[in-house]
């Protein structure tokens, strides 16, 4: 039986992100759909190539947040008001990834690690969708031009992960 749905190759290119909000919101829901098929029936071994995806996923999504989508909110706004409990979340999402990548690849602890990786990414983008991206579409920045450089550096991070 084949995954009925793509992984990390599909995490690649989105139709929809014509602005940095739009590409973060798209990894959101791409995410999202990886978490959901993982709950799907599946062999042992489509059940780590899932595992795996999501974790990739996160890991580009979090970096490209962190390098390029915080510092320029930040600057441009002029206040750091995500940064302490977003960073302190995003810290336990590291944490979470490095025990499942570290891990025997036993499917009953991945589950239990998965759903707390998947509890702690819903709460931080609740926390962005809700509160920090109606602020930045908001502001004067410029979304598309911030869009187009992250999805290249997007590309450049899976093409080393993939």
């Amino acid at each position: 039986m084949t995954l009925p749905t793509r992984t990390l190759a599909a995490f690649a290119p989105h139709r929809h992100a014509d602005d940095a909000i739009g590409l973060l919101q798209a990894d959101h829901d791409e995410i999202q759909r990886l978490f959901a098929e993982y709950e799907r029936p599946h062999t042992a071994q489509q059940k780590r190539a899932l595992v795996v995806a999501v974790c990739a996923a996160l890991k580009v999504h979090t970096q490209i947040e962190e390098e390029m989508f915080f510092p320029d909110v930040e600057a441009e706004l002029k206040a750091r008001p995500w940064a302490a409990d977003s960073g302190i979340a995003r810290a336990g999402l590291r944490a979470l990834i490095a025990q499942i990548e570290g891990g025997t690849g036993d499917d009953a602890n991945n589950r239990i690690l998965l759903e707390g990786l998947a509890e702690q990414a819903g709460r931080l983008v609740r926390q962005e969708q809700d509160d920090m991206f109606p602020r930045v579409r908001a502001s004067s920045m410029d979304l598309l031009e911030l869009g187009a450089r992250m999805a290249a550096r997007r590309a450049g991070l899976l093409a080393l992960a993939g």
